[in-house]
Formats: structure tokens, sequence, C-alpha cells
């Protein structure tokens, strides 16, 4: 296993895609260690990419893209500016809760900060808030995205582990600790604008009327429904979350065409284009993943490394503080896609001789990688948004601090109180 560890380390030094980092070092170890043929690199990666739940993730993509170009985002946008704007602070209220209104679009934090992230910045900047504290904001605030269903990461960590954990659970026991990701997000944004002394000069608008709000609701009405037409079918089980996606797919085409009419024919070969990049990245990284995972288990690391972990960790707190710390170091070196797809089969079945609660792992797992798009040197998010907002990144860096310790205090809230997970799936009869 040496040549797998030597190759992938010095593959992912000099630069070369994770994903090919993978593929190589698998190969190597393959033919070196193992004396195999390449043929088996072509099987393992096709077997792992056959998959019906894997269908979800470009179809995700692809409802978001539509709906980006459906102008449901604008009048969603229009409506929390107008009800929140005359409270101060209000638009870093507004800056979260697109957020977590766009999870029900995307479920990814990129497509997030892509789509939004110059106009929230602008438009608080405009209002008087710093710049660099309205662009760590967007960044944080994008990781809501992921947790709160539907979540692509969920879907890669429900995949990643062999297809043994029920996707709709993992989406139900994500939007306790979403909501609660989110308002205490707003509470942090209260205490730094307090501390940085912007509330004098932060511009709050009149007080909207009732009438005014009621008509900006209902067009916004759209993409509020949208949420629950696919959490409410996963729910009741009217469909699975592969199908949930496809009816999301026809609702956005249904809500451009018919609704809006701001889609056009010509807008749909580019969506769907992007959708296929998109995935097709996740494809590679996926089987490339399953390659490593396999040869790892053929030569009993994760047996070894469950050995390791019992002997010396003797509770399941314990052992999630461990994997907390693990995955934040990893995180902040190695894309989130990947680091779910290599680490998830090999401390997913150490967490189950723990006894810990399927659902509880998966969250607390993805929403710590999650994190790790905002922390340097990789975070993919904070290069995005300084790219998109024009910010600076060391000052980005510095000024989304608080949002990180902010966000990995909620994880440990749940390693402590697993019943914020496992409730609600629970009662929806998920397990």
């Amino acid at each position: 296993m040496a040549i797998l560890l030597v190759v992938f380390v010095i593959s992912f030094i000099i630069g070369v895609p994770v994903a090919f980092c993978l593929g190589l070092s698998g190969l190597a170890s393959l033919v070196f260690d193992l004396g195999g043929s390449a043929s088996v690199i072509v099987s393992r990666l096709y077997s792992s990419m056959d998959s019906f739940p894997l269908l979800a993730i470009p179809l995700f993509v692809l409802m978001g893209q539509l709906l980006d170009k459906c102008g449901v985002l604008s009048r969603l946008s229009d409506f929390l500016v107008a009800l929140l704007r005359p409270i101060k602070g209000g638009l870093a209220h507004v800056n979260v809760l697109l957020s977590m209104l766009f999870a029900g679009v995307s479920g990814t934090a990129v497509a997030d900060i892509a789509a939004m992230g110059y106009l929230e910045v602008k438009m608080m900047e405009d209002a008087g808030y710093d710049k660099d504290f309205s662009a760590a904001l967007t960044a944080a605030s994008s990781i809501c995205g992921p947790i709160i269903p539907p979540s692509v990461g969920m879907v890669l960590f429900a995949l990643a582990v062999g297809g043994g954990v029920s996707i709709g659970g993992l989406f139900m026991a994500g939007i306790v600790p979403g909501l609660i990701l989110g308002i205490t997000m707003m509470i942090t944004s209260v205490i730094i604008i307090k501390k940085r002394n912007m509330s004098a000069r932060i511009k709050t608008g009149e007080k909207v009327p009732i009438k005014t709000l009621v008509k900006l609701g209902l067009n916004a009405w759209p993409i509020l429904l949208l949420p629950v037409i696919i959490l409410g079918g996963i729910m009741f089980g009217i469909f699975t979350v592969t199908e949930a996606a496809t009816v999301g797919c026809i609702y956005s085409l249904f809500v451009g065409f018919v609704v809006t009419k701001e889609l056009r024919f010509s807008d749909i070969p580019l969506a769907i284009i992007n959708a296929a990049v998109t995935t097709g990245t996740v494809a590679i990284l996926f089987g490339a993943g399953n390659l490593v995972s396999w040869l790892l288990t053929v030569n009993q690391i994760p047996t070894l490394l469950a050995e390791l972990i019992t002997t010396n960790i003797h509770s399941d707190w314990l052992f999630l503080i461990f994997v907390t710390i693990f995955l934040g170091i990893l995180g902040c070196f190695m894309d989130a896609t990947a680091a779910i797809i290599l680490m998830a089969p090999i401390l997913y079945p150490i967490a189950l001789s723990f006894e810990i609660p399927v659902f509880t792992f998966g969250v607390i797992f993805t929403m710590t990688l999650m994190i790790g798009m905002i922390t340097p040197p990789v975070g993919v998010a904070l290069f995005v948004t300084s790219s998109v907002t024009d910010v600076k990144i060391n000052a980005l860096v510095r000024s989304i601090i608080p949002y990180v310790i902010q966000e990995f205090a909620v994880v440990f809230l749940l390693i402590f109180i697993p019943g914020l997970t496992v409730w609600l799936p629970k009662v929806l009869g998920f397990g």
C-alpha cells in the first residue's frame, strides 16, 4: 500500500486534479502491489457509477440551472428584502435566508455563491455594510445549501458507504441542523455588526405596506413551493429522491415557460451542459474513489484502522470529536466531494461499531467537510466568493473566522445532542 500513498501524495502536491490522483495511485497499487490487470479499474469505475440514486445529482443541478433562468430567485430576493430590510441588520438575515431557501434549488454551496453572491454583496455594501463582512457572510451561509435538503453531499455520502443508508432519511436528518445553522449564523451576524459599529451607518428601508408584501410574496411563490413539493414527496413516500429530482426539473420547466415566462428554449442546452460538467466531475471522483476504497479494503486497512481507533477511543462522542477534528483538517486541503468519497467508506463501519446513529454520523460527516469549503488553503467556496465579489482572499479569510467557529460549534452541538438529527427521520419512518 506504500506505493498508493506515495503516488497519491506526489501527484497531489504537484497539482494533479484529485480524481486523477486517486486513479493514478489506484492503478499503481493495483499493478505493482497486487499484480492485477488494469481491466479491474474499468470494472470498478463502471460498477460504482452504475447507480440509479446517482442520477439525482445531475437532475438536482439541472433543476437549479433552470430555475436560475426563470427569474424566481430575484423575486424571492425582492420579497425577503421588503420583509426584513426595515430591521437593523436585516439584509444580513436576507443573505442567510436566501442561502437556506436556495438549498431547495441546488443543494450545492458553489451554485449558491455563483447565482446570488455578487448581488447579495452589492446590495449589502450599498446599504452600508462592510464589503468583506458581506462577502464572508455570503461564503459562510452557502454551507446551509449542502445541509438543508436536497443535498448533493448527502447523496454522495449515502452512495459512498455502499448504498445502505436512506438518502431520504439523510435529507430529513439535515433539516433541523440546517435551521440551527442558519439561526446561529444570523445571531453571529448581529454580534459582528454591533462589534464593528456598522449599525450607525447601515441604511434601512421604509416599512413596506402589507398589501405590497403580499404581492411580492405571491410573485415568489413558485420557489417557495418547490421545497414543499420535493420534501413533501419524499416524506410521504410519494417518490424516491431521484424521482423527486425529476419532478423538480419538470416543475422548473413549468415555472419558466408558464408562470414567469422568462425561460427560453435556448437556455436549456446550456443548463444541460453545465449539469453534465458538474456531474462528470463527480462521477470521475466517485469511480476513482471507489477503486481506492476497494484497494484499501483488500489490504484490510479499514479493519486495522478500526482496531487502532477502538483500542484508543472508548466512547461514541470521543470518536465523533476525533472524526470532526480529522475531517476539519482534511477539509482544509482536499475538496469536500473527494473527501466524502474517500473517507466515508473507511469511517462509516467504525461509526457503526460504536453504535452511532446512522443519520447523526452522516450529517456530522457531511457538515464538517462542507465547512472545509470555507477554510484555507483549498476552500473552494472562499475562492469562488473572492472571484465573484472582488474581495481579496486575505480580507475574506479574516472576516469568515467567526462563522467558521460558529459552524463548528453547531457540529459539536449535534455530537452531544444526537436527537437533533434522528428525531425527524424517526417520526417520518426512516429509521
